[in-house]
């Protein structure tokens, strides 16, 4: 789609736009993604912006995690969260933002629509409503606590806080992009948000 300038709605987005929309292209509303991955869709989706700067035929992977640097800032909308070394996430704004551009960008790069759940994701979510904290939860009871919200999201009951924090993030975010609504809002609960 074009403008009257003639532009295409991709040369109109910023680098942390396009990076979000590459991250959300490559599955990231569901898994998390390494710096490679989206620099490769990013330079599928805007090769001038997202190239070497003395060879433009090889996708630039600086310029890939610049961008979703600044897509983690609340000025670009904190679309993504991670890092270089942890790899990324699109967060559920970033999820919403990058399905609301899919009437925009479908014929500049054979966007499909949203991210589909794996089978083993479909049968982990599956799993996650038939733990005793599901029936809990519909049961309008208090939130979990520690190794309880840890067992319920299938981790060892000692794992790090941390661990916790970003599992329940990566299921929230795949939750967002599959809109699963009713276990998005359990995800929540468990979270305690």
């Amino acid at each position: 789609m074009t403008d009257s300038l003639g532009r295409s709605s991709l040369d109109r987005m910023s680098n942390a736009q396009l990076a979000t929309l590459a991250l959300y292209l490559v599955g990231g509303g569901i898994a998390r993604q390494d710096t490679q991955t989206i620099a490769l869709k990013c330079f599928e989706l805007a090769p001038r912006r997202f190239c070497w700067r003395d060879h433009p035929e090889y996708p630039s992977e600086v310029r890939a995690r610049d961008a979703l640097a600044d897509a983690k800032k609340s000025r670009y909308g904190q679309f993504v969260t991670g890092t270089a070394a942890d790899d990324w996430l699109l967060t559920p704004a970033g999820v919403s933002w990058s399905e609301a551009q899919s009437p925009l960008i479908e014929d500049a790069s054979g966007f499909e629509g949203a991210s589909s759940l794996s089978i083993d994701d479909a049968r982990f979510f599956r799993k996650l409503t038939e733990h005793r904290q599901f029936s809990r939860w519909k049961q309008g009871l208090d939130p979990p606590v520690g190794e309880q919200v840890a067992d319920a999201v299938d981790l060892l009951p000692d794992a790090p806080r941390e661990a916790v924090h970003r599992t329940l993030e990566e299921l929230l975010s795949a939750s967002r992009a599959a809109h699963m609504e009713e276990i998005e809002r359990y995800l929540r609960w468990l979270a305690h948000t």
